[in-house]
């Protein structure tokens, strides 16, 4: 994973102020969450629109606090083979275990595991996968076979190959192991995954403000040779633009820079202006609308 610093990502900071509280100071802080008789949570979940940089928060707070990074995806985690799944989920905790300080993070969480009560063609395969994954979180369920490396000793839950007996589960303690996950969709999430003693914290990433859509386009033409460029303008004439798009926008915009010549030195607001008409808005009025209604429902 390349560094990400906090000053990489333009606005967004009440939800930085956020995660720093929940993934960084149980980390930095742990004698003052034991002071306090707080237990360190133990995941934390990231919902909002696409493009509104949820991954990208959490590789800062990974940064910030020198953790290892552990990223997990769908399609990393499903094989055509029975057991393969859960099997990787396992070896995934066992890693973070004896790299702590450590963060996993399960990118697009609904793809990997969905509500039990849906019905789909992968049906048993989730539901086997979101059992392995609550197993772990409540750190129980640690099985290690002759596929695993037996002979490393796994960091803080004292599990060695003298004494195990194959298959069966042991109890292992997640210190300084923490689980964050992203997700589009929060409704399609099962109940028992993010109940408080599993996800602790439950953070929307709203689509950026003009405040925030400023702060972003700074960081991304900040390395742009800019002339006469008014970024406030920009940022009040892109509505409903995600991170993801304002960077494609400065793209585009130099790219239009050099379609004029290539010996262009600089680009201007007439690129910009000219970007606009081809770049449009990933978010729409009614899928803001959806993520606020759920927003005001959670709290």
């Amino acid at each position: 994973m390349s560094p990400v610093e906090w000053s990489q990502i333009g606005g967004l900071s009440e939800v930085k102020g956020q995660i720093q509280q929940a993934v960084e100071w149980p980390i930095k802080h742990p004698e003052a969450f034991q002071r306090m008789g707080l237990p360190c949570p133990k995941g934390v979940l990231l919902y909002g629109p696409p493009g509104c940089c949820k991954t990208t928060l959490v590789r800062a707070a990974a940064t910030s606090v020198n953790a290892t990074f552990i990223s997990l995806s769908g399609a990393q985690l499903y094989s055509p083979y029975v057991g393969d799944s859960e099997r990787l989920i396992n070896e995934v905790f066992q890693k973070a275990r004896a790299a702590a300080p450590s963060i996993i993070f399960l990118d697009e969480i609904d793809s990997i595991v969905g509500k039990r009560s849906e019905s789909s063609s992968n049906r048993g395969v989730q539901e086997r996968v979101l059992s392995s994954l609550l197993n772990e979180m409540d750190g129980i369920g640690i099985k290690l076979d002759d596929k695993l490396h037996t002979a490393e000793k796994v960091k803080d839950g004292e599990i060695t190959s003298s004494n195990l007996e194959k298959g069966k589960s042991y109890k292992a303690e997640n210190r300084n192991v923490l689980l964050v996950a992203a997700t589009n969709r929060p409704d399609l999430l099962d109940d028992a995954l993010v109940r408080p003693g599993r996800i602790d914290r439950i953070l929307y990433v709203p689509p950026p403000d003009e405040e925030a859509r400023f702060e972003i386009l700074k960081v991304y033409s900040k390395k742009m040779p800019l002339k006469n460029v008014n970024l406030e303008e920009l940022s009040k004439n892109t509505s409903l633009f995600s991170g993801a798009d304002l960077q494609n926008l400065c793209r585009e915009a130099a790219l239009h820079a050099l379609t004029d010549s290539l010996e262009s030195t600089c680009v201007t607001m007439e690129h910009f202006r000219q970007a606009l008409l081809t770049v449009e808005p990933s978010l729409t009025k009614s899928m803001v609308e959806t993520y606020s209604n759920m927003l005001k429902r959670g709290s």
